[in-house]
């Protein structure tokens, strides 16, 4: 009798054992919050194994959480690709892939104020004993007007919010190239009028950035914050006047001019060289948060395009960065469609092809109808992360905002126009 109570108790653990083997395997927990999504548009979520299969999907309005798994009895792959599909606020359809990612993320897509759109009202100024000044630029938070030397006349600068009132930062240049400030503060929005005194401007820090990436200078833009103030671009006091002007922004040997304020402690500094925004070119940046930079360097990674097409698109690349980016574009009836590529270099040899995305979950069906043709493509290195791994852990982790990571550099490739 004990013997077959035995036989029982251990098939019963076997047939228990399989059927938690059997169970359904975890691929994603998805947090969006604060507005990432818009609340009125149906958006979609999707992973796929490496090889293209979809394994779990779903269609979600506005802020929302839930979790994808397998299917009963599969297990989750080691690495897998998540993308996103949701409409702007222009009404184009962007679609976001991140591949070569590992199973069972837990990630966070958070909405962040990019920009202040309220305009709450304007403070303006005038200006005396500038003779010796040729340009002036006044910002508050995320706005600012330029003066170009005509200061006869008065400038208006919008303020946008959040707040009523708000610090101004001046910064003007002399026709020398030597910089200087003054910060008004608490200017009210609609309600101030400003009178600028040439005689009463401080020289601003001046510190030369050197150049040595061995490419021609092309644009330098800083922005400062105030201490209590995160690095959002709503944030920025604009201290360049135009930022990609000869003599006035990099010297003859390339070498960048940066003028500050000492007043602050956080900064923002992208530098471009090479030949931006030409096509069938190659041009590096370098993205500093924090203090400025003393010098601004090269990615150390390269790579050569080898096919472009969106069912064949392949790079090889030397050297050491954390992800590679593939921008698309396509249209179809007059709706503009975007496909943001991240690969994991990990699996760069793996994924070549853009996913299918036929599924009856997914609300929007005229991007199988939709070509798309290649038209950028980058290599990034960010410096506060060892890997791909490592960066989309801090990228969609709760809070994050992108000066927690404090310098990047990357290469990019601009298709030739068509």
């Amino acid at each position: 009798m004990k013997k077959v109570l035995i036989i029982i108790l251990l098939f019963a653990f076997w047939s228990c054992e399989d059927k938690e083997d059997s169970g359904s395997s975890p691929l994603i927990t998805a947090t969006f919050k604060n507005d990432w999504v818009r609340s009125d548009v149906v958006s979609y979520l999707a992973v796929h194994s490496l090889d293209g299969t979809l394994l779990a999907d779903t269609s979600f309005t506005g802020n929302t959480s839930f979790s994808l798994k397998t299917a009963d009895g599969e297990s989750a792959p080691d690495r897998i690709f998540v993308t996103t599909i949701t409409t702007d606020e222009y009404d184009n359809i962007e679609v976001t892939t991140n591949a070569g990612i590992k199973s069972d993320v837990n990630w966070i897509w958070e909405g962040v104020p990019d920009t202040y759109d309220d305009n709450i009202g304007v403070s303006e100024y005038t200006f005396v004993n500038m003779s010796d000044f040729d340009r002036v630029v006044i910002s508050a938070n995320n706005s600012y007007v330029r003066a170009d030397g005509m200061f006869d006349e008065t400038y208006s600068l919008v303020h946008r919010g959040p707040n009523n009132t708000e610090d101004v930062l001046l910064m003007a240049y002399k026709t020398d190239g030597s910089g200087y400030y003054k910060l008004f503060q608490d200017v009210e929005a609609g309600n101030s009028t400003i009178e600028v005194d040439g005689n009463e401007l401080i020289s601003a820090t001046y510190k030369p950035i050197a150049n040595n990436t061995g490419e021609i200078a092309d644009a330098i833009f800083i922005d400062a914050y105030e201490d209590n103030e995160s690095n959002l671009s709503a944030n920025d006091h604009r201290l360049k006047y135009r930022g990609y002007y000869p003599d006035q922004d990099w010297d003859e040997n390339g070498d960048f001019h940066a003028h500050y304020p000492p007043i602050y402690s956080k900064y923002k500094t992208g530098i471009t060289t090479g030949e931006y925004g030409s096509s069938d070119n190659l041009y590096w940046y370098q993205r500093t948060y924090g203090d400025i930079p003393n010098s601004v360097e090269k990615i150390n990674a390269d790579f050569t395009l080898n096919y472009s097409s969106s069912e064949n698109f392949e790079i090889s690349t030397t050297g050491v960065f954390d992800n590679a980016y593939f921008y698309f574009r396509g249209e179809n009836d007059d709706t503009a469609f975007f496909w943001f590529v991240y690969v994991n270099p990990e699996i760069l040899d793996e994924f070549n092809s853009l996913p299918s995305m036929s599924s009856d979950a997914m609300p929007y069906p005229e991007l199988d109808n939709t070509s798309f043709k290649l038209r950028q493509v980058r290599l990034t290195d960010y410096t506060c992360v060892e890997d791909n791994d490592a960066w989309t852990d801090l990228l969609f982790s709760d809070g994050y905002i992108w000066d927690k990571c404090s310098e990047l550099r990357d290469v990019t490739y601009a298709m030739p126009e068509e």
